[in-house]
């Protein structure tokens, strides 16, 4: 048979209804263009998020965090929206799937709890905003920089370079610490044990002076007493940086060596 014989039977085998939806009979054709339909959909909504991050809102005054929400929440609009249309479009009311979604729903509900709670959860981030894109969080133990918020996970980067996925859902169940500062900065905790027979007021100046050479902030850092006992006495040293996950862990890093160089320079001897 020629090629240009076929499609006679090929237009007939796109008119053969697979099954009724309400009083409207679904086909080959209609299944197929509602398919291309969702494609073309997700294609030029992911297209259009990406262009309104790259341009609308890049000259916004908006923070990274809020741009990130903004493009979301119109993404899955614009998503939400073209599927009613698409569905309207070809003739299929969605009263009509009421039955199968709700069979379909209870078949599935407890495998999609998770997903569909995770989902929900980001939308509520986005919207409430307790963390921000570059904020230094610690969660369930871990602690890193807020990278991404996307519909189902956040990403942290921690301090050794690695990607931690957390559910978005451990944003709304857990307790959720936040180090950062509406400037961008973040916090850097220290702890010492001065022996107790140490001349405090020199060890404590001195240590406020080495925390304020290494801040980068307008905060001036906090020195707290936290124990005294037979073993010595404790001390927390707490100051701010601009600085980024991996430049963070550097900065941590110089201050514990300048603070064990100049000490042992004054003989501050640690317990």
């Amino acid at each position: 048979m020629r090629p240009m014989e076929r499609w006679p039977d090929l237009l007939r085998s796109l008119d053969v209804t697979l099954f009724t939806a309400g009083d409207t009979p679904v086909t080959v054709g209609t299944l197929l263009g509602v398919l291309l339909a969702v494609l073309a959909l997700l294609v030029g909504a992911r297209w259009m998020r990406r262009r309104l991050l790259a341009r609308a809102l890049a000259h916004s005054p908006l923070d990274p965090g809020t741009r990130q929400t903004v493009a979301a929440l119109v993404y899955y609009m614009t998503v939400v929206i073209g599927l009613a249309a698409i569905m309207q479009n070809a003739g299929l009311k969605l009263s009509a799937f009421s039955l199968l979604a709700g069979a379909v729903g209870v078949g599935v509900g407890f495998g999609l709890q998770n997903i569909i709670s995770n989902f929900i959860s980001g939308l509520i981030v986005m919207v409430e905003r307790p963390v921000r894109i570059g904020d230094r969080i610690e969660i369930g133990g871990m602690e890193g920089d807020v990278v991404s918020i996307n519909a189902r996970s956040t990403v942290l980067r921690t301090s050794r370079g690695a990607a931690l996925i957390v559910p978005n859902q451990k944003f709304i169940t857990e307790y959720v610490r936040n180090w950062a500062l509406p400037d961008g900065s973040s916090s850097i905790q220290c702890s010492l044990r001065l022996a107790r027979d140490q001349d405090l007021g020199v060890a404590q100046a001195l240590i406020l002076d080495v925390a304020r050479e290494l801040g980068d902030t307008a905060l001036a850092p906090i020195l707290y007493c936290t124990a005294v006992d037979a073993g010595g006495i404790g001390f927390e040293l707490q100051l701010w940086v601009r600085a980024g996950t991996q430049l963070r862990a550097q900065a941590q890093s110089r201050l514990l060596l300048e603070l064990h160089r100049r000490l042992h320079e004054r003989g501050v001897r640690l317990a």
